[in-house]
């Protein structure tokens, strides 16, 4: 029978941050697999390791909490019309004030939004989504379900023991699109694997290799360094400085292939404010005069030493310089 972790009724929101570090949840699934758009396995990992600040909520996640309730409402309404043509009983929809988890394996989570009651393949999860007109083009087709929330729901019904359940996502306030998801024991047992593997990673402290996505983490969570600490590379690291040499080479190429080109359109153009291919019906590229202007922080130092001085500011960041050649 599935466990309760935790009641998230009375919790605040850092109660129940730390409360999903205690194992792996259901979007943790989807970004360990590399599927998050927004979080990456190397981030799950020190999140879960308490390494990361909490973050803040944000505007976004405000507004899907105060319209959860909606959703689930019209959600459980449209479902029931359509069981109701069909001669079947309705369906209850309720909310569950809990973090759940396997009964086997107490480190794989559900936050699941609403049970739901009633249907005859058994109960089932509701899980509900708001977003933007820009993910609009995500959900055009029935069966276009982001791989990312068809994994979170797998997650959901691997934990819980159920065989289906519902995606519904309220798109940019206007269209409600809800889809049936059943159980796929194959990419449960798939997922319960990489899960148990990741896990035990952060059991041991042994972080996932981060990757292009990690670029700005990894300047925050070294920032700075201990004067006169030096370290060892392992041997793969040797592969990686190749590897970087010669993506840096090919950046320099493209670079130099976009300049040629840029070059040779300027001489094309000539004096032209814009320039058109043959049958379109506006411009392809403009050449116009732009006036700017910039503060002459030389120049005001020169004359005003002594309110430069006054003003400015003094920053250390960690300089990445590599040998040359390497």
């Amino acid at each position: 029978m599935t466990g309760t972790v935790v009641r998230t009724d009375t919790l605040d929101r850092s109660g129940w941050l730390q409360a999903r570090r205690q194992g792996i949840g259901g979007s943790d699934a989807a970004a360990i697999l590399g599927l998050d758009p927004f979080k990456t396995p190397y981030a799950v990992y020190l999140d879960k390791r308490g390494e990361l600040p909490d973050d803040d909520a944000g505007e976004a996640a405000y507004w899907g909490n105060l319209l959860e309730q909606p959703v689930a409402d019209a959600t459980r309404d449209r479902l029931n019309e359509q069981r109701e043509q069909e001669g079947l009983p309705p369906l209850t929809v309720k909310r569950r004030h809990a973090i759940l988890h396997h009964p086997d394996r107490p480190w794989q989570l559900a936050n699941i939004d609403r049970d739901v009651y009633g249907h005859e393949d058994g109960p089932a999860i509701l899980e509900i989504k708001t977003t933007g007109h820009w993910a609009a083009q995500t959900w055009d087709t029935d069966d276009d379900l982001p791989e990312r929330y068809h994994v979170q729901l797998q997650h959901y019904l691997s934990v819980t023991g159920r065989q289906h359940g519902w995606i519904a996502v309220l798109i940019a306030g206007q269209k409600l699109h809800i889809e049936h998801v059943q159980r796929d024991d194959e990419l449960v047992d798939a997922l319960v694997q990489v899960e148990q593997t990741f896990w035990q990673r952060v059991l041991d402290g042994n972080p996932p290799a981060a990757g292009a996505r990690d670029d700005d983490l990894t300047k925050t969570r070294f920032a700075t360094a201990t004067p006169g600490k030096t370290v060892t590379l392992p041997a793969e690291a040797r592969d990686l400085i190749a590897e970087r040499a010669a993506a840096k080479a090919a950046e320099d190429a493209a670079a130099d292939r976009r300049k040629t080109c840029e070059a040779r359109l300027r001489q094309l153009i000539g004096d032209a404010e814009e320039a058109w291919l043959p049958g379109d019906d506006r411009p392809i590229v403009t050449w116009r005069e732009v006036a700017s202007s910039r503060f002459d922080a030389k120049t005001f130092a020169a004359d005003h030493p002594d309110l430069a001085d006054r003003y400015r500011t003094t920053s250390t960041h960690r300089r990445f310089n590599f040998r040359k050649g390497a």
